[in-house]
């Protein structure tokens, strides 16, 4: 994702997916990650929860000694994240950086938008896909239903598996936002997204 930045993906069986970006050390390579993914694929591919001992634990543990700080954090996203019995779940990140923005140096404003960012079910139905609606979506100002948002612009892209839709990334901006880079930059990731998930589910992950 970055030069020190990179995501957890799970995927279950019944095609939820849980993913979370983490901070990684710089000097961490691609070979290091294709290394750790490897390892966690061979041990926990098709395991259950349920199944996953203290002793499956300590062997990928002994084979990735020296990432033992990315192991903690992929171990803690799946009893956090899988053992939830909720499965559509919100990611927020970069919040405070709308407050850099002009347009929000209203302390009202900047108050009922935060707001809105703590309330799940409402995100949840401001980024959900009408019926089976594929790709970019993007809503200036007041094509945006919440009026809390309606200074805002929203842009959205689903990934999926196939024909069906594992989930939705969105980006919140000022409506003065540079559209062009947005959307190339949204547009890559759901399909790189798409791309890996589907590697995964086949099993070549």
């Amino acid at each position: 994702m970055g030069p020190a930045q990179a995501i957890i993906i799970v995927v279950m069986d019944t095609g939820a997916v849980h993913h979370q970006m983490m901070s990684v050390p710089e000097n961490i390579t691609q070979q290091d990650l294709d290394q750790i993914s490897g390892v966690l694929n061979a041990k926990l591919q098709g395991k259950t929860m349920g199944s996953i001992r203290l002793t499956l634990i300590k062997e990928i543990y002994f084979e990735l000694a020296r990432h033992r700080n990315i192991l903690d954090l992929a171990i803690e996203l799946m009893q956090d994240r899988i053992a939830s019995a909720k499965e559509d779940k919100i990611y927020l990140e970069g919040v405070f950086n709308i407050l850099n923005q002009p347009e929000f140096h209203n302390v009202d404003k900047v108050k009922v938008l935060l707001s809105l960012l703590e309330q799940e079910d409402t995100l949840r139905d401001i980024l959900e896909t009408p019926g089976d609606s594929q790709g970019i979506t993007i809503k200036i100002g007041s094509e945006n239903s919440r009026q809390e948002i309606q200074n805002c612009s929203m842009i959205t892209a689903t990934y999926q598996v196939g024909d069906k839709i594992l989930g939705t990334i969105g980006i919140l901006g000022p409506t003065r936002m540079d559209y062009a880079r947005v959307v190339t930059v949204i547009d890559c990731m759901s399909r790189n997204l798409s791309r890996t998930l589907e590697r995964l589910l086949k099993g070549q992950g």
